[in-house]
């Protein structure tokens, strides 16, 4: 009878010993993305100005919707795809404003539009880049960059020959929207006016001038001064 007890308060341990030892098991992975991971399309919706609402159906799903000020609605996902917009445009793409349109703004995949007199400046883009250079047009008050290249060869050498130089450019063509170029855009140049400026005169930020035969003299700054010389040009 001892035995008998003994073995069964050492079974009980046993047991217990093994339940202690069952580790949960590990969560599963899922492709759920992480909460505070930013959507693309709610993203999208609200940098072209509309209002996003998140509905919820009634099996508890939820979806994002972006409102448009007409009234109509769009889901985010169709808006961000470009298959649904504004009821009032009668297109798949946010409306834009006359001053969006003549900046070069937001322009519905694949459209072009016309420009006149946009200026800036050619440069290059750093080595082993995708493109080899770029426009950045300084007219609107801030840097805004396009691609840039030509179906005249003697434009496109142009270009070429303008690539860093600071020299102030102004350009006539088509702007391509959603092409494959440098930020997403090309202007397509059929004409571009070189500026040029008198020796000495005001130049924007960043652009160099070639000199000749200027002449002066040379004097020191004031003690403490961030810079140590200068010249007294003429």
């Amino acid at each position: 009878m001892k035995r008998m007890i003994l073995f069964t308060i050492l079974l009980v341990a046993l047991t217990a010993c093994t339940t202690l030892q069952v580790q949960a098991p590990e969560p599963a992975a899922t492709d759920m993305p992480q909460a505070n991971m930013p959507n693309p399309a709610s993203v999208y919706c609200e940098q072209n100005g509309y209002e996003l609402e998140i509905r919820t159906a009634d099996d508890g799903s939820q979806s994002g919707v972006c409102v448009f000020p007409d009234g109509s609605t769009c889901d985010e996902w169709a808006y961000y795809r470009g298959e649904c917009g504004p009821a009032a445009q009668n297109s798949p793409t946010p409306a834009m404003t006359a001053e969006e349109q003549a900046s070069g703004g937001f322009m519905p995949p694949g459209a072009a539009e016309e420009i006149s007199d946009w200026w800036g400046v050619i440069k290059s883009t750093e080595p082993g880049a995708q493109y080899d250079d770029y426009f950045e047009r300084q007219d609107l008050g801030q840097i805004i960059y396009f691609g840039i290249d030509s179906m005249d060869p003697a434009i496109k050498s142009q270009i070429e020959a303008l690539r860093d130089s600071g020299k102030i450019v102004h350009l006539y063509g088509t702007l391509l929207s959603n092409v494959p170029d440098f930020n997403g855009s090309q202007i397509q140049v059929d004409r571009i006016e070189v500026e040029e400026l008198d020796a000495g005169g005001v130049m924007p930020p960043g652009v160099t001038e070639e000199m000749v035969d200027w002449w002066g003299v040379i004097k020191s700054t004031e003690p403490g001064a961030q810079s140590d010389d200068y010249i007294q040009y003429g």
